[in-house]
């Protein structure tokens, strides 16, 4: 959604980098995934 921020992304991390075709599809299936498995993530304080 941003130009160039996937080869950006893939320059400074070194890391290989897929855009999606459905970005806000992804976003909501990623945060259904997460509430389906909240029990399972840990809570960790922040300082």
């Amino acid at each position: 959604m941003i130009h160039g921020i996937d080869q950006l992304l893939a320059d400074e991390l070194k890391v290989p980098v897929l855009l999606a075709e459905e970005p806000m599809n992804c976003v909501a299936k990623g945060t259904g995934i997460m509430l389906e498995n909240i029990d399972k993530i840990e809570r960790k304080s922040i300082v």
